[in-house]
């Protein structure tokens, strides 16, 4: 495999959304390679130049990095080789631009998730995704719900608030769910705080919720920053918030896998079953070192549990987070 090449097609959701933070390198700046067909172009209907998910695709194939990496590993082409831990994923979706399943039974409560990577399900199948997931849940649970996936990578809340707005209100929703952390800036609460008012003034009737997607230990700054984001935006938004970090962080604990701290200009990864350090290497409190980057490449067995790089949730991890997110919207009264 073209590993340049690849990566020029596959990684631009990847270098922003993977962290929740840095600049979006858009698909059209990187489309072309064989490897990966590019699944966002410029929405037609939202203003400015906002990206959303390509219709009609049918399981376009997308390769992409299998562990934590930078963005100059994925846009400089004297790093892009270094990255041989790859994984493929397909990708298909609606008329309507949302990844499929796309139910559109009008007997049913209809509910969409609007978000980034993580919810869009980067890195994973369509049934993999945890609104495809949370569907099947609440079905399980005897509701009548149809659960829709508006997540698109390194999407942003302008971006949703504006596609909400325009496209919304025609989906006959009941409910959104902001799936999204707050964007990295002077006033994360205000532009969170502004994407919910546009979508309260679109969508007068419906419910909204906000969950924050879970953090991986290898996402340095968003480590150090999740703890003080809940209270921010319970504070500024009219709807319930709830973080999802600390049921990733529990769960991890009872799982074999690694995990990465940053402390005193050293980072360690340990092991989560017997807390043994597999590296220590200087670093600071933001990216991790170049040594640990080389760790997963030479040693295939190294991973965070729940997770495949250090900001996508696996197939495990959206099996956890989806039931927990039913939870919530049955203890919100959604459904009854």
């Amino acid at each position: 495999m073209n590993r340049r090449n690849f990566v020029k097609a596959a990684s631009a959701g990847v270098a922003a959304a993977a962290l929740g933070t840095g600049g979006y390198v858009t698909w059209a700046r990187l489309r072309g390679a064989p490897e990966s067909q590019p699944v966002l172009e410029r929405h037609p209907e939202l203003p400015g130049s906002f990206n959303w998910i390509k219709p009609d695709l049918s399981d376009a194939r997308v390769v992409i990095p299998d562990r934590p990496h930078n963005v100059a590993e994925v846009l400089d082409p004297t790093k892009r080789d270094l990255v041989k831990r790859l994984r493929t994923f397909y990708v298909s979706s609606s008329d309507r631009r949302l990844r499929l399943p796309d139910d559109r039974d009008t007997d049913k409560k209809h509910v969409l998730i609007v978000g980034d990577s993580v919810t869009f399900g980067w890195g994973l199948e369509d049934a993999e995704a945890w609104p495809a997931l949370l569907q099947k849940e609440l079905q399980s649970r005897g509701k009548g719900v149809v659960v829709h996936n508006g997540g698109v990578p390194a999407n942003g809340l302008d971006a949703i608030g504006h596609f909400l707005s325009v496209v919304g209100p025609r989906m006959g929703l009941s409910g959104v769910v902001f799936a999204r952390r707050p964007p990295p800036g002077s006033d994360p609460a205000g532009n969170y705080a502004r994407a919910i008012h546009l979508a309260k003034k679109a969508l007068p009737q419906v419910k909204l919720y906000v969950v924050l997607p879970p953090i991986s230990t290898f996402d340095l700054r968003g480590s150090a920053a999740w703890p003080n984001e809940l209270s921010g935006l319970t504070r500024a938004l009219p709807c319930p918030v709830e973080e999802l970090t600390p049921l990733f962080r529990d769960a991890q604990k009872a799982m074999p896998g690694h995990r990465l701290e940053a402390e005193g200009g050293l980072q360690r990864v340990r092991r989560f079953d017997n807390n043994e350090v597999v590296l220590e290497t200087p670093g600071g409190q933001e990216e991790p070192s170049e040594a640990i980057y080389q760790l997963f490449e030479a040693d295939a067995s190294v991973r965070e549990p729940l997770f495949y790089d250090h900001g996508h949730p696996d197939a495990d991890g959206t099996r956890l987070l989806a039931p927990r997110v039913a939870d919530l919207l049955e203890q919100a009264g959604w459904f009854s």
